[in-house]
């Protein structure tokens, strides 16, 4: 996990759905600042499995780019998001992100159960424990199928957010509307 240490972004959520986990073999890196609160629990975390939970209280662009390029997943529980501009780096980087389906979260990640074909990531419907958990024990489970895991990587490189493409997509939504029949 990266980013702001805080309620919003369900850090929380991520801290008791790991403790749930203790039969699945995962290791996490929480990087950020925030509120003391959700700081110490990171903190005591990596107290509790210090073999494979790092709590890096600091913002620090470098690392967390080195944390994109060498993770597998990228956690974000996020409660609410409006846009999030962090999945979007993670994909490139091929680190596959797992997020509450809110806001810019479900527009950018697109899940198996959605997106059979042509999934980036995983998305769970509730911002609570069990959502999380679920969703990360599916990543996992898709992770040790390693062909798979790289054709994902794959897609979320090649997923384009740029407003050239953006652009085009507003422009043939406006065409469309030019070519509606108002006097119907």
């Amino acid at each position: 996990m990266v980013g702001r240490m805080t309620f919003q972004k369900g850090i929380d959520l991520a801290i008791q759905a790991l403790n749930q986990m203790n039969d699945l073999n995962w290791q996490a890196i929480f990087l950020g600042t925030g509120e003391e609160a959700v700081q110490r629990a990171c903190i005591d975390l990596e107290n509790q499995f210090p073999d494979r939970v790092r709590a890096i209280i600091r913002f620090d662009e470098k690392l967390s780019r080195k944390m994109y390029a060498g993770g597998d997943m990228l956690l974000m529980p996020s409660r609410y998001e409006p846009c999030g501009i962090t999945q979007m780096i993670s994909m490139l980087y091929g680190c596959i992100p797992i997020a509450c389906a809110t806001g810019g979260l479900k527009d950018t990640i697109k899940d198996p159960f959605d997106f059979p074909n042509d999934y980036t990531g995983f998305l769970f419907e509730n911002a609570d424990i069990g959502g999380t958990e679920w969703a990360m024990r599916r990543a996992i489970e898709y992770f040790y199928d390693r062909e798979n895991w790289k054709q994902i990587q794959i897609r979320a490189m090649n997923q384009d957010f740029s407003w050239d493409k953006q652009a085009l997509e507003y422009f043939s939504l406006y065409n469309s509307l030019l070519s509606i029949d108002t006097k119907s």
